[in-house]
């Protein structure tokens, strides 16, 4: 979950009447309006690391206040390791509490054992000093729970801005415009173009051969895989820059279903996808290989244009775009569950049980 929506979810949280506040690290410009504290950072990942988990440290003693609870990932135990001792002692009145969002991801090698190194120390130190944990989904709490111990595990998922992500906000016809889009039927993928778990090559590949004339897939944002996807995919592919968060609505609402091409992997497996929810609450239909967290949402669902795997994305690709007009009734009362406030609910119930 980015800082963005970690942001959307301190909000949420304060409409309850609590208060939440992000610690975090940060790549671009600071915003100075949000409930965010900005660490000191610096270029070296494991020095980058120290200093930040020094500068945590620092900011929750002077901001932690008894009754309070603190929130961690894995990768960061370290900065809170000495508060959660002080509660164990009993010399400090609030409650630490470990928060995994994803396990660890592929972004080399030396950087990918670092961050195993740290997740895994994460996991066993906070089963056996925190006061509890909380993860993304169902799957992902299966996959921890011989290594959380024994301790109480709650289940927040990612957030929707159903405000933002509303239909009937836009015009189709208008967005097409906006993005170049004609009489083509659109497939639209948006997120990061690299590898790991997400099938996008495979997706070119498939589309490219399904062969079909009057239709063009889109894939949004940047990475490693740009110039390979538009070469695989052929003419009928397009990429387009990373846009910014809000714009994300306008390209939901002119395209003609949403692609989900993820490969099975532990990453994915246990993830929850917030693209796919955006999508639903914008009421697309969907393209999606047949991953456990696709499946959880969308099954049985005529809207969802199934894959078991990629291979099968030429034929699903063909049957989406001869099917004329998709009934997604029902797609934005399942985003619906995910809304920042509901995950907020969500996150305050556990929060209270323990």
């Amino acid at each position: 979950m980015d800082a963005g929506a970690l942001v959307a979810m301190a909000e949420a949280v304060s409409r309850t009447g609590n208060e939440m506040f992000l610690i975090t690290g940060r790549r671009q410009k600071k915003d100075e309006t949000g409930p965010v504290i900005y660490l000191r950072s610096c270029g070296l990942p494991l020095l980058n690391h120290v200093c930040q988990a020094i500068s945590a440290r620092l900011a929750l003693l002077r901001r932690a206040r008894h009754g309070d609870i603190i929130m961690v990932e894995p990768f960061m135990v370290s900065a809170v390791l000495p508060l959660a001792l002080l509660v164990r002692f009993g010399l400090r009145g609030y409650r630490v509490i470990l928060d995994v969002r994803t396990l660890p991801v592929k972004r080399g090698r030396f950087l990918f054992f670092l961050d195993r190194i740290l997740f895994n120390m994460g996991l066993f130190l906070a089963g056996r000093f925190f006061a509890g944990a909380t993860v993304i989904t169902p799957a992902m709490a299966r996959v921890l729970r011989r290594r959380l111990g024994k301790l109480p595990v709650g289940i927040w998922g990612s957030g929707v801005d159903l405000n933002a992500f509303d239909p009937a906000n836009y015009d189709r016809e208008k967005e097409r415009k906006r993005w170049g889009f004609g009489k083509e039927k659109v497939f639209l993928y948006h997120g990061a173009l690299s590898s790991e778990g997400r099938g996008l090559v495979e997706a070119a590949a498939a589309f490219n051969e399904a062969g079909l004339e009057n239709a063009l897939l889109v894939f949004v944002g940047e990475g490693e895989l740009s110039e390979r996807l538009q070469e695989i995919g052929g003419p009928r592919v397009r990429i387009i820059p990373p846009v910014p968060h809000g714009d994300i609505p306008s390209l939901l609402a002119a395209c003609d279903f949403v692609l989900v091409p993820f490969l099975r992997t532990p990453v994915i497996d246990t993830s929850c996808p917030i693209k796919l929810i955006e999508a639903l609450a914008m009421e697309k239909p969907i393209v999606a290989t047949d991953v456990p967290p696709v499946r959880e949402l969308l099954e049985g669902r005529v809207f969802w244009f199934r894959a078991d795997g990629p291979r099968g994305l030429a034929r699903t690709f063909a049957e989406a775009a001869s099917a004329g007009k998709v009934d997604t009734s029902g797609a934005r009362s399942i985003a619906m569950a995910y809304s920042f406030d509901a995950q907020a609910k969500n996150l305050l119930a556990f929060l209270e049980s323990i």
